[in-house]
């Protein structure tokens, strides 16, 4: 075998791994949608993902995030979201939103919606990216 040859062999070598090490970390993409809390207080909140899983309650603390992540495996259900939007009046004035999701592998990939005042003591829920 010639040097050129065995430098080829060596290359498609590495081609075909690198395509096998990329086919795995295309498996192990996530769902992700991120949520960010910019108002001064704390923003309680319910979610799950597609129609059938359980409600999961959550509190976010001012100048704070949270990712919300679900496995991929093909199919990105949406993330259900609700929460409270008028703070401090002891009522509950529900806010239901089916939110959009990227797909990735690390968390700055994430489909990002923010919390922030939008009138007095009201809050909602804003796309970001």
């Amino acid at each position: 075998m010639t040097h050129w040859t065995k430098l080829f062999a060596v290359a498609v070598c590495g081609i075909a791994m690198m395509q096998v090490v990329n086919v795995q970390a295309a498996s192990a993409d996530y769902a992700m949608t991120t949520v960010e809390n910019v108002t001064s207080a704390p923003v309680s909140y319910q979610y799950r993902w597609g129609t059938s899983g359980p409600w999961q309650d959550m509190t976010l603390q001012p100048g704070t995030n949270m990712t919300h992540y679900v496995s991929n495996n093909g199919y990105v259900p949406w993330l259900y979201f609700r929460f409270d939007s008028i703070t401090g009046d002891g009522a509950v004035t529900a806010l239901d939103y089916q939110l959009a999701s990227y797909t990735g592998s690390a968390t700055k990939q994430a489909k990002l919606y923010r919390f922030q005042l939008v009138g007095w003591q009201q809050i909602d829920l804003r796309w970001i990216n």
